[in-house]
């Protein structure tokens, strides 16, 4: 079963006697121009994608960004192929399906992984004894140095928003002579990468690798390092400086010498001491290298119509090598890219690698080796179609993904879901020995606070709550002593911490579990307290624009550099007011009273600032600007704006019936090109498909069911054939132009998250719990289900089935909820849709529009048509 086939039947033009509307389509309409897919392995430090072409795509760097330096495919010899269609062979496995066709010819591909016998047994470890840390991104050939050179300038580890650091083992309090080499191919002027060189036991230096030559100039830097706080671990770290425009670092290589060895940079970037170092690292292979075993991906290429001659186009910056005896290329010296039949010449054009393959070939096999331990052995390839069943049945059987947890009627829908489950796995990943879901699997293969919440919310919806957990822990360590959370660099991003507070709190709910709030309680405090001093900076100067609320910091989402800014606000509010809700949940009343007076003060604030701060756009909507006293003309009003949506319906810091609430969703809803919001992020004149999930929830928790279905199905139809998103893109009528990563596991999680919660709503502050108040009236056609099977809520596990019977005449809800005493609240099940499906009470009589009644045992509802 396919998208693209599920996607245009089973729910198009069904319609019921009583003049049931036209279920919404899911055709990919505006499906991004350019995309990627992983077909990679749960938890994979291969993150292997495919493009829009079905071709292989892999070496991400720090510039170009979530643009692939190494792309492997198969063409024809003198013929042009296109894309016919492109599909995954089924939503749960990533199998994908790429339909090629030329003059005479068509060509079916498909690219997946292979699955060892045993995963994650082949998953990286540390070998060389040092240690990077927080994450091990790197690409192979970013560089292509001029002058001589030592080889590492090719290669660079590098860091989105985040620095790098190594801990490199020395002597404890030994002192050392440190190299650094660096080489930028990508910031074309200085000043565009500012980099700050740090080794432990120096002073750090300030380094813009364009000032002092031309590009990809490879530099050396020395320093004086010692291992100051005697724990036999050298720290070598590069951060952005404050100033630099880009965030992003790198590091090509480095060095470790003794104190005494005589040294010069000059020598040392020709690599004529590379031999007499004690440590020498090439930087950004640590994947590579430290696999224990080699991870495979496969092309399986058929050939129809004309006899022509297949070739495997590699288009590549790596330094490769052919082996006519083998007909395979190597890298490294190791087997790269195999093949069956073997390629029986190379030929090379303007950055391609073309191996022809036997003329007549009308079945091509491919084969890419990952991972150099071990990867001669990798050195045949092996039957495919056998290796496509281990795949399936992987992802069927051993995989233990929650794909199991939800089903809806819409078929395309439903798949889409069972793909973006799926991806959110794939892109997850296991860092310092911890998992951690991340937003993507090139320029955001890291942690981001915000994108974890909806990451972590939707493995819990999922049932997955042993995973929840441990990536909640693994982002606890990174709060200090003082109670905030930094993982953003080099800029502040005050919202962290509050994310963390309301992470903490969130989970546990859902996973009812009080006991591990109550030990932890001691990091939620820590984090309010920090709130509370960082607001009280504020307090100090009564005429600062930002006084009473919170110091300026970065926004992100669309909103560049450091300011006083209202997000931290309405994170903060959050955050408190769940903590509130949390500790009289634990019992602990001197806690919630204490927070309570804290964030009835900070509203006061809030509200005096957004009297004098607001504006209206030009349809009369008020809204509050993401920048605080922002008085310019420039900036679109919707910029920026998925704070105050985040505030309506987490926790109701915001009231829908309010100014601000119904003005902002009203600003939005005027902004829509193809169904979604523009100008909200980075991409000038771009829709972001994902941000569109926040106004659609807020639409819900506001009652209008209409505007989140809207807002559902248009978000599905900007995915891509294969069903996930890229960050943010141009509408049609603008252009073709894609920002951020992809596969986005982040829209991912946000999608789930949607989905859930137009079937779960949990108003916690109000005592309820809503059912199906998104369902749509064309959902409930003929045998349709909508089923739900154990789902963690705040009050405990649910199940739900709504079923219509085969003629389509009846139709029953049924609820099981678990009993508690007391019972924490109502269970309201809405029931317009069927109404407006023309439904009755089965005995006669109208429907109401709420069912109400009191959590915890079984509800059954029959209903007539």
């Amino acid at each position: 079963m396919c998208l693209n086939h599920t996607s245009r039947v089973l729910l198009i033009g069904i319609m019921v006697t009583n003049g049931l509307a036209q279920s919404p389509v899911i055709d990919y309409r505006y499906a991004p121009a350019n995309h990627l897919n992983a077909i990679c392995l749960p938890d994979d430090w291969q993150k292997t994608l495919i493009n829009e072409k079905g071709e292989l795509a892999y070496d991400f760097g720090p510039g170009p960004y979530a643009k692939p330096l190494t792309t492997i495919g198969v063409g024809v010899a003198d013929r042009e192929l296109t894309v016919i269609k492109q599909q995954w062979e089924h939503p749960r496995v990533p199998l994908a399906q790429t339909e090629l066709a030329g003059e005479g010819i068509r060509v079916q591909v498909e690219s997946f992984a292979l699955v060892p016998e045993s995963w994650p047994a082949g998953q990286a470890q540390e070998t060389t004894g040092v240690q990077r840390r927080n994450g091990r991104n790197g690409v192979v050939a970013w560089a292509t140095p001029v002058s001589v050179h030592d080889p590492a300038f090719r290669n660079a580890a590098w860091g989105v928003n985040r620095p790098i650091q190594y801990r490199v083992p020395v002597a404890a309090g030994s002192t050392k002579q440190v190299a650094l080499g660096i080489c930028e191919p990508y910031k074309p002027r200085p000043g565009m990468r500012v980099l700050e060189l740090r080794v432990e036991g120096a002073a750090p230096r300030l380094v813009d690798p364009r000032t002092a030559g031309e590009l990809n100039q490879p530099h050396v830097f020395l320093f004086n390092g010692r291992d100051e706080n005697q724990d036999g671990l050298l720290a070598l770290e590069v951060h952005a400086a404050l100033t630099s425009p880009d965030p992003n670092v790198f590091l090509n290589v480095f060095w470790i010498f003794p104190a005494e060895a005589a040294l010069s940079a000059e020598a040392v970037l020709r690599g004529e001491l590379s031999a007499q170092a004690e440590i020498y690292y090439p930087c950004g292979r640590e994947n590579e290298e430290a696999a224990l075993a080699p991870r495979l991906d496969a092309m399986l290429a058929t050939f129809s119509g004309d006899t022509v001659t297949p070739e495997i186009i590699v288009r590549t910056n790596r330094e490769l090598t052919f082996d006519a005896a083998a007909g395979m290329l190597r890298w490294n010296g190791q087997p790269y890219l195999l093949s069956r039949p073997a390629a029986l010449r190379l030929t090379q054009e303007k950055g391609s690698w073309r191996l022809a393959l036997p003329r007549g070939t009308r079945q091509v096999a491919v084969m890419m080796v990952h991972g150099q331990r071990g990867s001669e052995s990798s050195n045949r390839v092996p039957d495919l179609r056998l290796a496509q069943q281990r795949s399936r049945k992987f992802w069927r059987q051993e995989a233990h993904l929650p794909f199991d947890r939800l089903r809806v009627p819409d078929a395309a829908l439903q798949n889409l879901f069972e793909a973006n489950i799926r991806n959110l796995y794939q892109i997850r990943e296991v860092v310092d020995g911890r998992l951690q879901f991340q937003p993507g699997p090139s320029v955001y293969r890291g942690l981001w606070m915000h994108d974890v919440v909806y990451a972590i919310e939707a493995a819990a919806f999922l049932g997955d709550l042993a995973a929840a957990r441990a990536v909640v822990e693994n982002v606890m360590r990174f709060q200090g002593s003082d109670g905030q959370v930094r993982v953003m660099a080099p800029h502040a991003m005050h919202r962290e911490t509050p994310l963390l507070i309301y992470l903490m709190c969130r989970y546990s709910r859902l996973a009812n579990d009080a006991g591990w709030l109550r030990t932890h309680w001691p990091a939620v405090t820590r984090g309010l307290e920090w709130i509370q001093s960082a607001r009280a900076q504020t307090l100090a100067d009564s005429t600062a624009t930002y006084f009473g609320l919170m110091p300026p910091g970065f926004t992100d989402g669309g909103i560049a550099g450091v300011n006083a800014e209202y997000s931290s606000v309405y994170w903060s509010l959050i955050a408190t007011r769940t903590a509130v809700a949390a500790a009289r949940w634990l019992g602990d009343e001197a806690d919630a009273q204490k927070w309570q007076a804290f964030f009835d003060n900070f509203m006061a604030s809030f509200r005096r600032a957004y009297e004098r701060d607001k504006r209206r756009d030009a349809h009369g909507h008020w809204y509050l600007p993401m920048r605080i006293a922002d008085t310019t003309k420039s900036e679109v009003p919707q910029r920026g704006q998925w704070a105050p949506l985040e505030a309506i319906f987490r926790g109701g810091v915001l009231n829908c019936a309010e100014e601000l609430a119904a003005g902002t969703l009203a600003v939005l809803d005027d902004s829509l090109k193809q169904g979604l919001t523009v100008n909200t992020g980075w991409l000038q004149n771009g829709v972001w498909p994902f941000f569109d999930v926040q106004r659609g929830i807020a639409h819900l928790w506001c009652g209008n069911r209409e505007r989140a279905v809207a807002a559902l199905y248009a978000i599905a139809n900007h995915a891509s054939p294969l069903g996930t998103w890229v960050e943010e893109q141009h509408p049609r009528d603008v252009g073709r132009r894609t920002t951020g990563d992809a596969s986005n596991a982040t829209a991912s999680a946000f999608f789930i998250g949607l989905v859930r919660h137009l079937l779960v709503l949990e108003r916690e502050q109000e005592q309820e719990i809503e059912l199906l108040a998104g369902v749509p009236p064309a959902w409930l056609f003929s045998n349709a289900t909508i089923e739900l099977k154990e789902v963690p809520t705040a009050w405990g596990m649910l199940s739900l089935r709504v079923h219509v019977s085969p003629d389509g005449r009846s139709a029953g809800i049924a609820v099981s909820t678990p009993r508690t005493s007391p019972a924490p609240g109502e269970l309201v099940i809405r029931l317009e849709a069927f109404k407006e499906a023309g439904f009755t009470m089965k005995r006669g009589g109208s429907l109401p529009d709420t069912w109400r009644g009191k959590w915890g045992g079984e509800v059954k509802l029959e209903m007539a048509r």
